[in-house]
């Protein structure tokens, strides 16, 4: 037994060491492109994808609501996008809201107060219903509903308190604007 993981192990070494041909590092990026033949790490992927515009430049640092330097409840980097899309100001306005209201859910998430995350409910319910209502094709709505939602929710630890949120809000009633404001 002891002679086979040793082979193994020998296999191993032998194998990863043939693989390479240079000493630099293997990125898997390739004139901007990832090469799925060779490792890469998320930082680098997200990187060169930001690099060529596949994504959208975003704060992914360790502060769960981000910059929000005019403090009009969308992170900068969010409005900044937003602003760059070719959608209407009507459909801008209601990602802004949407956006607004996600981040009001990560800090009813933070706080862990009741009273907070159901008004942060209600706030996704009216943003939610503003997106709709402007865009006229309902897929287009959804998915611009969901990207707001995974742009906003962009790091593991926006993730965690988005996920206490969302755990927090389980088994209770909701009830959809009729007519909401969206002005």
């Amino acid at each position: 037994m002891r002679y086979l993981t040793i082979s193994m192990v020998s296999v191993l070494v032998f194998s990863m060491s043939a693989c390479g041909g240079s000493d630099e590092p293997q990125t898997g990026l390739v004139e901007g492109r990832i090469d799925e033949a060779k490792p890469f790490t998320v930082q680098q992927a997200l990187a060169s994808l930001e690099a060529n515009g596949s994504l959208p430049k975003l704060d992914r640092t360790d502060a769960l609501l981000g910059i929000d330097s005019n403090e009009d409840g969308v992170r900068d980097d969010l409005a900044a996008y937003i602003d760059s899309l070719p959608d209407t100001e009507v459909q801008k306005k209601a990602l802004r809201r949407t956006a607004r209201a996600v981040q009001s859910a990560l800090e009813a998430g933070e706080s862990g107060d009741v009273k907070m995350s159901r008004m942060a409910v209600d706030k996704i319910n009216i943003a939610s219903a503003c997106v709709f209502r402007a865009y006229d094709i309902e897929r287009i709505a959804f998915d611009k509903s969901q990207e707001m939602q995974k742009l906003t929710v962009n790091t593991r630890a926006r993730y965690d308190v988005y996920l206490r949120f969302n755990q927090s809000m389980s088994g209770i009633v909701i009830a959809l604007p009729r007519s909401p404001v969206c002005a």
